[in-house]
């Protein structure tokens, strides 16, 4: 076979492979790409699909070596090199992504496709202001493309613009009713702004719109409770939903349920009861597993703001709502001992696998600044340290750490008591301390959950929490600058100054 007829009948097998590709033929489409590169090694197009069919199987190692030859024998197929770009995404080199995907657009100006895959990479980079150019350029060649609203909402909410994120997310809607990340991200973006009254009905759509939300098995067994029925003298289950730190914020409501004249049953996370079990108008704690008495109704705890009806003016904040064991507080202070000077509790970084670790925990070195005070004793009341923690706690004489002691929550609980002042990320230490009715100084990333709202120094939900923000994406200096600084104002030599610490 001469070489012409050698590339039309490479060019046949080609079309046939797309054909199988978008047919949703995966493996026919490689066998063939397969036999166009046993002939012809170099062959661009059989590169490109085999490189498309590998990053679609998650193999983005083999996807980018298929790509990188695409792109090497075809340099200025717009294409391969956004593909190529999404490959190296796939990778997390997200700098050398960037650089293909512009050289798609230079390729090919008003490529949507570069343009969106550009702003991706940017946004996995922090880079939020030029990828909310990147996503309005995508959005102005393509009006029509909710996934294009969505993103460009994403990192205008990532900018803490929340007010601008919502129109965006609703465009979204628009267009594509069905999207679920929208929905989802203007729900945030609303609790984030602080649109209580818009918010919490709207968060009903949660179970919808995250399938890994799992109810406790026992809310299958009575009719939900949203505030609209009579509930006296009727038994009640609120049960526990997401994290430690929901479960320990959204509590709050079961006295007010209380207050219906129903009788509140209180399902929580495993270990979680030692802080519930003497909680005002809660009949008995269950941990979620545990045999349950019958009940005639049932809510989530994150299900209560709808039902009581709160927005920013009536956040039900009467503090402290739980309590130590007395016992326990009595056995931590045999411990710890005399007070000497001021104690200090401290809680750097919380679960690794909390989706925004990455951003909210800060590594132990990073606090050494402040723990080098003689005139205050500081103590880990986080309930792990991971492995570089605790090599670095080792060399910080200044730092008591207790995490072998803290085998349950109950014991956290009582090791905060008898802190002066928690200094703490946001983790569920920070919420157990705030309701506990200690002063905590939070410190939190440049984007914060939702809970914390915006431009604000202080907490609806816990009076007396002071929070120190971020002034720009991934940098503690200026936190760690600012707590400093307050700590040295507060003059903790004189113990009776921490105690005011609270509302100052």
């Amino acid at each position: 076979m001469d070489e012409a007829a050698a590339s039309a009948d490479h060019q046949t097998s080609l079309r046939r492979a797309v054909e199988s590709h978008a047919a949703g033929r995966p493996e026919e489409a490689r066998r063939l790409c397969s036999a166009i590169l046993q002939a012809a090694p170099s062959h661009p197009g059989a590169l490109h699909l085999l490189g498309m069919l590998s990053l679609s199987a998650g193999a983005g190692a083999e996807a980018f070596d298929l790509l990188r030859r695409a792109a090497e024998y075809d340099p200025k197929n717009p294409l391969v090199l956004n593909n190529l770009g999404c490959a190296l995404q796939a990778l997390h080199r997200f700098e050398e992504a960037i650089s293909c995907h512009r050289a798609a657009i230079e390729c090919a100006p008003g490529m949507v496709a570069a343009e969106m895959n550009l702003a991706l990479a940017l946004d996995a980079l922090d880079r939020h202001a030029e990828a909310e150019a990147g996503f309005r350029r995508a959005t102005q060649l393509r009006p029509d493309l909710a996934h294009a609203w969505t993103r460009l909402g994403g990192t205008l909410l990532q900018q803490n613009r929340p007010d601008e994120a919502i129109p965006c997310y609703r465009r979204a809607l628009a267009l594509d009713p069905r999207s679920r990340q929208a929905e989802l991200n203007l729900l945030v973006a609303l609790l984030t702004a602080g649109d209580f009254r818009q918010a919490w009905p709207a968060y009903e759509a949660r179970w919808r719109l995250k399938p890994e939300l799992r109810q406790s098995p026992a809310a299958q067994r009575a009719p939900l409770w949203l505030g609209g029925a009579d509930i006296a003298g009727a038994t009640i289950l609120l049960h526990a939903e997401q994290g430690l730190g929901d479960t320990i914020q959204f509590a709050r409501y079961a006295p007010m349920v209380a207050e219906r004249g129903a009788t509140v049953l209180l399902e929580v996370l495993p270990g979680l009861r030692p802080l519930f079990a003497g909680m005002q108008g809660v009949a008995a704690v269950f941990e979620r597993g545990d045999a349950l008495p019958d009940f005639a109704w049932q809510c989530p705890l994150m299900s209560l703001p709808l039902a009581f009806g709160t927005d920013l003016g009536n956040i039900p904040a009467t503090i402290p709502y739980v309590a130590a064991d007395s016992a326990r507080v009595a056995a931590w202070q045999n411990r710890l001992g005399p007070r000497t000077c001021p104690r200090i509790g401290l809680a750097w970084s919380g679960s690794p696998e909390h989706p925004n670790d990455a951003h909210r925990s800060i590594a132990l070195a990073d606090l050494a600044p402040l723990l080098g005070r003689a005139e205050v004793s500081f103590h880990c009341v986080q309930r792990s340290v991971r492995a570089v923690d605790a090599k670095t706690a080792i060399g910080i004489p200044g730092l008591a750490t207790h995490e072998a002691a803290l085998s349950d929550w109950g014991e956290t609980a009582a090791l905060l008591m008898l802190m002066d002042l928690v200094i703490a990320v946001d983790t569920s230490v920070a919420h157990l301390a705030g309701a506990l009715g200690r002063p905590v100084w939070l410190m939190l990333p440049f984007r914060a959950d939702w809970r914390w709202l915006l431009h604000r120094a202080d907490s609806p939900w816990y009076p007396g929490m002071r929070l120190f923000r971020q002034q720009e994406p991934g940098s503690w200096d200026g936190v760690l600058a600012e707590v400093g600084q307050a700590l040295a104002s507060a003059d903790p030599g004189r113990l009776e100054h921490i105690r005011r610490w609270r509302s100052s």
